[in-house]
């Protein structure tokens, strides 16, 4: 009889249900026979699926531990949890079960106070086969908190891979064309209080690079009149589209205040500043993997707890560069405006917006393994 694994993912309460449901997905697509028992939440797309077993009020006690197991005999467990258990590990363990520990963004946050004392007393990770880690330095924390290199396999964090904004590519070629051979960059949803170290940084810029064209998009399109004040305010040759004007060989600033074209000024800007970041009001601003998704480099300013994980993710990359203030900003614009470095780090950045792909694949590759049939017979 064909073997038929039995799958038993465990995420946290607080996982992103998409990213649940699309481990769920590319399990079932693989592998249509199996049936699988997901721990610590609910998906109601499977509420009445009869291959997918829900156990939400599991927390990982050593007794629910043995009555899961005793239930649905997985054959093996994905841990997507930062914390780890070594009772419900160890329990696993003698019912032959391999267990991996997979990356889902904060496994480095949940060990970084762990050190090399924990590899003396607490093999903590002795029952675990497998330890998926985003990064290097994830993988140093995980190594301090006594995990053995030949268990940890950096393999990119296991997220739901960044949308990809829509554009009207139509557009974006005419705009290419009348744009081409000119340097680009974009500032991303700006607020009003971040437009002028924007333009400062701008006007500093167009000292060495003449040609330079700043693309401006208010965080709020009813704003573009405002932003178009301040723009002439300081001498700076505008267009707006609004308006229905066009970037000619004379602006220095293309005011984009049209609403959801955010896709297209990713893909023409090889450099994007991230508003909401630096100054003015928080919240808001754009998540830096839609930027990071089009090929666009990103700078970003201090204020990133409204998309911290991101932003995390980007700088543990060096996919993105961090500014405090007006200087800072111009000196990393006038940087990557060197189209090496600028591609450098927009092609780290696309690497970490499409790593989930990569990383899926290789859990499921461990709760798949065809080869477990003998040890789940043996049991």
């Amino acid at each position: 009889m064909p073997f038929a694994p039995t799958p038993w993912l465990h995420f946290t309460p607080d996982t992103n249900p998409r990213l649940a449901q699309t481990v769920c997905e590319a399990l079932l697509d693989r592998a249509p026979e199996i049936s699988m028992v997901v721990s610590g939440l609910s998906l109601t797309e499977f509420e009445n699926d009869p291959q997918v077993s829900f156990e939400p009020a599991f927390r990982g006690q050593a007794g629910e531990a043995e009555a899961l197991i005793a239930k649905y005999e997985p054959t093996a467990l994905a841990w997507m949890d930062p914390v780890d258990q070594p009772a419900v590990f160890s329990i696993a363990q003698r019912a032959s079960i391999p267990v991996a520990m997979v990356d889902c963004g904060k496994m480095i946050d949940a060990h970084k106070g762990w050190n090399l004392w924990s590899r003396v007393v607490g093999l903590r990770f002795r029952h675990v086969d497998s330890i998926f880690v985003a990064d290097a330095p994830t993988r140093t924390s995980m190594l301090r908190a006594g995990a053995r290199a030949s268990q940890l396999h950096q393999t990119g964090i296991l997220e739901v891979d960044a949308d990809t904004l829509p554009c009207s590519h139509s557009e974006l070629d005419r705009l290419a064309r009348i744009l081409a051979a000119r340097p680009v960059w974009l500032a991303a949803k700006v607020n009003f209080d971040e437009l002028d170290p924007v333009l400062a940084a701008h006007q500093q810029a167009l000292r060495r690079a003449h040609r330079l064209i700043l693309l401006v998009v208010p965080g709020d399109p009813e704003d573009g009149d405002q932003f178009a004040e301040q723009i002439r305010h300081k001498g700076l040759e505008f267009r707006q589209r609004s308006k229905g004007e066009e970037p000619d060989s004379d602006c220095q600033v293309y005011l984009a205040d049209e609403p959801g074209e955010l896709g297209l000024w990713y893909r023409l800007a090889p450099i994007s500043f991230i508003g909401h970041t630096l100054a003015g009001r928080f919240g808001n601003g754009p998540d830096p993997l839609g930027a990071a998704a089009l090929g666009s480099a990103i700078l970003h300013g201090p204020m990133i707890e409204h998309h911290a994980d991101s932003f995390r993710r980007l700088g543990r990359a060096r996919a993105s560069y961090p500014v405090a203030h007006t200087g800072e900003l111009t000196y990393a614009l006038e940087t990557f405006l060197a189209p090496d470095r600028a591609a450098r780090m927009a092609n780290a950045a696309w690497e970490v917006c499409t790593s989930g792909a990569e990383v899926l694949n290789r859990v499921a590759d461990f709760l798949l393994q065809s080869d477990r049939e003998t040890t789940k017979d043996a049991r």
